[in-house]
């Protein structure tokens, strides 16, 4: 995660650091817009709280949750924007285990500041470290582009 963070921070200008509790916040320039950049740790427990803080404090317009996640079908280094997410250790009957991100104006922002070929499709989450797709049981495969406890 160091490394992740160290190279976004490289590519930004004008960055100032801010310190809100135990976390730490960078704020910068990166092709003309303003960016901030945190680290949360493992865990969505570590996201949450880092999301809440960013949206009380900075209040952005976008949030990009950077990561390595388990790819299902595209090489390692491949950059995959979830337009969809859903659980795959989780059962109720008769509730939903997908959300589908609406098409909006951001969706269309967030490819541009990545600037790279992005592939958009399903992600899943769960709380169970994933060693082997035969874990997963109930969730369809079709369309799952990556599988990562964070992606929710």
């Amino acid at each position: 995660m160091d490394a992740e963070v160290n190279y976004i921070l490289s590519l930004l200008e004008q960055k100032e650091e801010t310190s809100i509790s135990a976390l730490t916040f960078y704020k910068g320039l990166y092709k003309g817009s303003e960016i901030i950049v945190s680290k949360s740790g493992i865990g969505k427990v570590n996201m949450a709280i880092t999301i809440t803080t960013l949206i009380l404090n900075f209040n952005p317009d976008l949030i990009i949750n950077s990561g390595c996640a388990g790819s299902v079908k595209e090489k390692i280094g491949t950059v995959c924007l979830a337009n969809r997410i859903g659980y795959h250790d989780y059962y109720m009957p008769d509730e939903e285990y997908f959300y589908d991100f609406p098409k909006k104006e951001s969706f269309n922002k967030a490819i541009n500041i990545i600037g790279k070929d992005v592939k958009i499709g399903t992600f899943l989450t769960g709380d169970q470290f994933i060693e082997s797709i035969d874990v997963i049981k109930q969730a369809p495969l079709d369309d799952v582009l990556a599988i990562a406890m964070e992606s929710m």
